[in-house]
């Protein structure tokens, strides 16, 4: 059966290549390019249209972890493989802390990136080498990820509130806090004034502080 992959990379030549490259080594393959996270994320039906999604790490405006974020606040079903030049252990963790399926290192052979996309769409995990014992898979548990409750509440906020309030605590502009989330940028402009009444503060590092002091956000 014919099968559907989509790949989100910043640089054309590698995805234009890799795209080629899938076609040719296995043609159950139907693949399609896109080179702009935000782009695809405006699209959310055409996304969920594919059975896998392979997106870079390091993308200009919305990194792969941003998009993989923004995939699961909206509730966008898709299956994730992260192809990535980063080969650093904890971004390993991060990645399927958030529900990658899987992360295949730009370093690997063209016939074993091939199997493992195949491994990937008939419903395994994939990691190269030896990552699976080097790996905290204790990190990599979503649930171990989850935020504590707030030990103090706030009269007054929601929890769209305090994912705004993390985002910004992560140096996000209202932006991209926007994309992440799937909001307007006025919609976070009214969330961050009401942060700003309930917390008490006039400004984004003091709202930030205050969540911080209050276990909002950590």
């Amino acid at each position: 059966a014919q099968q559907t992959v989509l790949i989100i990379d910043d640089h054309r030549l590698f995805a234009d290549g890799l795209s080629v490259l899938l076609r040719q080594m296995d043609d159950a393959l139907t693949v399609t390019t896109e080179y702009s996270a935000q782009a695809a994320l405006a699209k959310p039906e055409w996304l969920e249209s594919f059975d896998l999604l392979l997106i870079d790490v390091n993308m200009p405006n919305l990194t792969g972890f941003e998009f993989l974020q923004a995939l699961n606040k909206r509730c966008i079903h898709i299956k994730v493989l992260f192809v990535s030049g980063n080969e650093e252990l904890p971004d390993v963790e991060h990645a399927l802390g958030l529900g990658a399926r899987g992360y295949i290192p730009k370093s690997l052979p063209s016939a074993e990136m091939v199997a493992a996309i195949k491994k990937v769409l008939n419903g395994d995990l994939f990691l190269p080498y030896d990552w699976s014992e080097s790996i905290n898979w204790a990190a990599c548990n979503p649930k171990h990820n989850a935020k504590s409750p707030p030990k103090i509440s706030v009269a007054g906020l929601r929890p769209r509130q305090i994912e705004v309030l993390e985002l910004m605590h992560k140096g996000h502009t209202n932006l991209k806090i926007a994309s992440i989330l799937g909001i307007s940028e006025s919609a976070v402009k009214s969330h961050i004034s009401i942060l700003f009444k309930a917390l008490d503060t006039k400004n984004r590092t003091a709202a930030i502080k205050a969540g911080l002091e209050q276990a909002l956000i950590e």
